[in-house]
């Protein structure tokens, strides 16, 4: 058999730069997983206001009044909340009516 004898240094130093290229391919891997997370929940977040926006189109495709706003919150005109949750919740659906009527928030 003709080969090339390999030096157990060499084969340290390819193990080494193995290692740290699968150490630097593990986080990449942490930070995509970590972006994929967020941009998902961004997702939600649009998605949630969308439906928002159409079920205030579907109520009244003519004329949608504005919030009333107290400091950061939306608070209620009528008796029934437009944001689809009870008044002060601070979950998703308020979220949703807040990204929806305010896209800068």
């Amino acid at each position: 058999m003709g080969g090339h004898a390999i030096s157990r240094t060499q084969v340290e130093q390819r193990l080494q730069a193995l290692q740290a290229e699968w150490a630097s391919g593990q986080k990449m891997l942490a930070d995509l997983e970590a972006q994929r997370t967020h941009l998902t929940n961004t997702l939600l977040r649009i998605s949630g206001a969308m439906q928002v926006l159409e079920e205030l189109l579907a109520q009244a495709p003519e004329a949608v009044p504005p919030p009333v706003v107290r400091g950061n919150a939306i608070a209620n005109r009528t008796d029934t909340d437009v944001r689809g949750d009870n008044p002060g919740d601070t979950g998703s659906g308020a979220q949703a009516y807040d990204a929806a009527v305010d896209p800068t928030g």
